[in-house]
């Protein structure tokens, strides 16, 4: 994701953070996880980041940087969106439908 959603979701994601989890993943092989770690700490964001494994950039069609994607507890994609999609109600929303699935609602 871009500086500038990451710095939105800083806002929105603490209220979110006991019942879902989020992680920055490298997608760009210039930008690997310890790059995506500095700037975590320097930013102070409140998740956490990884590597991507084997072709799971690939599996989730992950074409360019800034896609995001969410997860339900149940392993189902509920939002893929690309750069500059999405925002803070779409993020609030998915946030609240992924916690209602986590807490079994």
């Amino acid at each position: 994701m871009c500086r500038t959603e990451l710095r939105r979701l800083k806002d929105i994601y603490p209220e979110f953070s006991q019942e879902v989890v989020f992680y920055g993943v490298a997608a760009d092989p210039f930008e690997g996880v310890a790059v995506l770690e500095e700037q975590r700490q320097r930013e102070g964001s409140p998740w956490l980041v990884a590597e991507p494994v084997d072709t799971m950039l690939r599996d989730m069609e992950v074409l360019v940087q800034s896609t995001k994607i969410a997860i339900d507890s149940r392993g189902l994609i509920v939002y893929h969106d690309g750069y500059g999609q999405g925002g803070e109600d779409v993020w609030r929303q998915t946030f609240r439908n992924l916690a209602k699935t986590a807490g079994g609602s």
